[in-house]
């Protein structure tokens, strides 16, 4: 029997309800969400996350829509793409959506999904001067010339 796929589960953090921010005038929301409410795993790649991600919101109605305004941000766990040693590192994105007024609730899990996805940069380094790999035994050079570097002994 096949295993289940990991989907996300609702996040109900992440889900408000429309007639509430139209009563208020507006609604802010700041809190953490767990990683895994919003995506399954792998799906921000050889990213892993450190912990929860912080969202900071504002709602604000304005004739036939809401707007929401806000940032997400996470820290994470990446290779560094030229040794492949851990990098930990904190990246965020800011995000705005509008809404039509008409719905009865506003859930945020796929704009947040997405926001996330494109905090995380394609190329992370563990530092500037990171010497990699060797390109003939994997050796790390950060930690030392590699026997391939030493030269060979004399007969």
């Amino acid at each position: 029997m096949a295993k289940p796929k990991n989907t996300p589960r609702a996040a109900p953090l992440l889900t408000f309800a429309v007639r509430d921010i139209k009563e208020q005038g507006g609604l802010t929301h700041t809190g953490t969400v767990p990683v895994d409410s919003l995506a399954a795993e792998g799906t921000f790649g050889e990213a892993k996350p450190k912990g929860p991600a912080s969202v900071d919101l504002e709602f604000s109605v304005g004739g036939n829509s809401i707007l929401m305004q806000g940032r997400v941000d996470c820290d994470w766990q990446l290779p560094c793409n030229r040794c492949l040693g851990p990098v930990d590192a904190a990246f965020g994105e800011d995000i705005e959506e509008t809404y039509p007024i008409t719905q009865e609730t506003i859930d945020l899990t796929d704009d947040l999904r997405e926001a996330l996805a494109i905090s995380i940069p394609q190329r992370v380094l563990c530092r500037e001067e990171c010497a990699g790999l060797c390109a003939k035994c994997g050796a790390n050079k950060n930690l030392g010339p590699c026997r391939c570097d030493a030269p060979a002994a004399k007969p």
